[in-house]
């Protein structure tokens, strides 16, 4: 009964469309529909604005760090925090209020294994961080940090079950990134669609085409 709890708690609040909500109360669009497409904060600071950003962002991380959190105050086994971590980015990628088309799950994600990780996930922030700022690079600086997360804690002495969290997370942003953003059927010939999204996680190469676009 923990787990199946621990898994509909996580589930249920990680659906929370965070970017989806403030999108349509503060410029009343559907963040589904333009730019990226992606339910998640760097849509909306590029369809809505910088502040609406961080504030979709936040929201995200502690949703995600929350779901463990609070099975962690009631001594849940760790087990079953991970269950709920896991459920969370389940639930901010596949939303059932949305049609299971969210967002791309990294800030969550980075708030669920700072629980099990905080060093190994500060570690990751770096590498993002760096790649972003001096490389341009966000998205593939992305792919790598959330690859790095569950060797460093295996190397760091995390329990298994926190090393196993680390893999699926990255397996789940994987599987996020390749099924693109259904609603907006965009692609230019000569383009390798999947592995633009793999790496740099849009359709194609052109990024400001990209985040500009609308339906």
């Amino acid at each position: 009964m923990q787990y199946l709890l621990a898994l509909a708690f996580g589930y249920l609040g990680g659906s929370i469309p965070t970017a989806y909500i403030l999108a349509r109360v503060t410029k009343h669009v559907d963040i589904r529909k333009v730019g990226s497409g992606n339910v998640g904060g760097s849509n909306v600071a590029a369809q809505v604005g910088l502040l609406p950003s961080i504030a979709t962002m936040l929201f995200d991380l502690v949703k995600g760090a929350l779901a463990v959190a609070i099975l962690r105050r009631y001594d849940f086994p760790l087990e079953a925090q991970v269950l709920a971590g896991v459920a969370a980015v389940l639930g901010h990628n596949w939303p059932f209020w949305l049609g299971f088309v969210g967002g791309r799950g990294i800030a969550t994600t980075g708030g669920v294994l700072f629980m099990f990780g905080p060093l190994e996930t500060l570690l990751a922030g770096i590498v993002i961080g760096l790649g972003w700022g001096l490389f341009h690079q966000g998205a593939i600086a992305t792919l790598v940090a959330f690859a790095l997360w569950p060797l460093l804690a295996y190397a760091f002495g995390e329990p298994p079950s926190a090393v196993v969290c680390g893999a699926v997370m990255f397996a789940l942003i994987v599987a996020r990134r390749l099924q693109g953003s259904p609603g907006l059927k965009r692609s230019t010939p000569g383009e390798n669609v999947w592995w633009n999204r793999l790496w740099l996680d849009r359709d194609i190469r052109d990024e400001a085409k990209w985040v500009q676009q609308k339906p």
